[in-house]
């Protein structure tokens, strides 16, 4: 295969690798209702957990806890992308490409 960008390929799938692996062990953090629920999710966007307090348990209305909890994941996600993004270009710069 011809290679137009004259690129170490078995260099960028070792940086590929370590950067997966990176990001599948980071762990960002979303919160909805001022931290009554929180979800953590890794850099590759796995949900690993959702806390609910007992605030929320209190409130008694079902609707409005999830409502909450949806919107603590979608926190969480929306981290774990920006995340995930800002790693990807600066892997791409290590590779000496230019963005």
């Amino acid at each position: 295969m011809i290679n137009p960008f004259n690129l170490d390929i078995s260099k960028m799938k070792t940086m590929s690798d370590s950067l997966n692996a990176e990001l599948e062990k980071t762990i960002l953090e979303g919160e909805a209702g001022a931290g009554m629920v929180k979800a953590k999710a890794t850099g590759t966007g796995k949900i690993v957990s959702v806390e609910v307090t007992d605030e929320v348990y209190a409130m008694g209305d079902r609707n409005d806890m999830c409502v909450l909890i949806v919107s603590a994941v979608n926190a969480a996600l929306e981290k774990s992308n920006q995340y995930r993004a800002e790693k990807g270009m600066s892997a791409l710069k290590d590779m000496g490409l230019r963005i």
